[in-house]
This record gives structure tokens, C-alpha cells and sequence, in this order.
């Protein structure tokens, strides 16, 4: 079974994640968990049509079937791909935790991103993400890997050198 990917290595190296038809951003570290759903929405929808292919629910109005065709709609502009974001989904995915364990094995043409704070490693839809979906793990980093991750992000991202000195203050 695969691992979660801890959200500092894909955020260094979002190119090595491709999207899957399921992807779960999840912890309890707002910041990353951002940066993570902004990254996967570039390279899943690219800079041009982002706006128009992508559907955000919050998970108190988010119906099944409301994400389901979102899901099969085809966009009209763009390359067609589509991006529906569940935010906040910890109840939408306990109350279809069936349908979405079905739908791992047969999913829509587009990219279902779930936001939730808890992501259960004893249930079977966590192993079905493992396995053939895209789970980032946005946990608390620790100062080491913190550090590692703001040299490397100013220099890619930012064009600049920051040292590791410089991130300890």
C-alpha cells in the first residue's frame, strides 16, 4: 500500500504527484493544506481555464449528486478537465463513505479534492486512496524539515537565496 505524501515533498515537487480521480488534502495545519489544494488546481486545471472548471462546495450544501455532476460536466472552454473541491468534508465523507469507495473503483473524467482535518487510516476508503488516489498528509512540519522546505521554496519559487541560518530566526 502506498503512503501518505507528506505535504512539504509535494509542494517541492508537485510534478512527481499527478492528480488522481480522488485526492485528499488532510491535517490540521491550514497553511499547507492551501498551498496543497493551490498546487493540485494548477496542475490539474493549468493557468488558463481554472476559474471556469472548477466547482467549490462546502460540506453542509455539498449533495452527492450536486458533486457527482459537477464531476461529469464537461467544461466548454479550456482543455475540459474538471476540478471539484469538497471543503471542510469530514461529514460529507462520512455520510458517503459507500459511494466513494465505489467510486475510487469507477470515478468521473474529472478530479474529486476532499479538505477534511481527520482522515481515518482504519477504514477501507483510506486504503483505496492509498492505493490508486492522491492523500496529502498537512501536519505541523518539524523545524528541520521546515527549514529545509523555505531554503528550497525561496529559491524555486522566489528566485532568491535564504539560508538555513536565516530560516532558524
Amino acid at each position: 500500500m502506498a503512503k501518505n505524501i507528506d505535504a512539504l515533498d509535494y509542494l517541492d515537487h508537485p510534478d512527481k504527484y499527478p492528480p488522481a480521480n480522488l485526492c485528499v488534502v488532510f491535517g490540521d495545519e491550514p497553511y499547507l493544506k492551501h498551498e496543497a489544494i493551490s498546487a493540485l488546481r494548477k496542475i490539474a486545471l493549468g493557468d488558463d481555464d481554472g476559474d471556469v472548471s472548477l466547482s467549490v462546495f462546502s460540506d453542509g450544501e455539498a449533495a452527492w449528486r450536486d458533486v457527482m455532476d459537477s464531476l461529469a460536466t464537461v467544461a466548454m472552454f479550456g482543455g475540459g478537465r474538471r476540478l471539484t473541491l469538497v471543503e471542510n468534508a469530514d461529514s460529507f465523507v462520512t455520510e458517503h463513505r459507500g459511494a466513494l469507495e465505489d467510486y475510487i473503483e469507477k470515478p468521473k473524467p474529472g478530479v474529486l479534492l476532499l479538505e477534511v482535518k481527520k482522515w481515518a487510516a482504519n477504514t477501507k476508503l483510506y486504503k483505496k486512496v492509498a492505493e490508486s488516489g492522491l492523500p496529502i498528509e498537512c501536519k505541523q512540519p518539524t523545524p528541520a524539515a521546515l527549514r529545509k522546505w523555505l531554503v528550497n521554496r525561496a529559491r524555486k519559487k522566489h528566485g532568491t537565496k535564504f539560508d538555513s541560518a536565516a530560516a532558524d530566526l
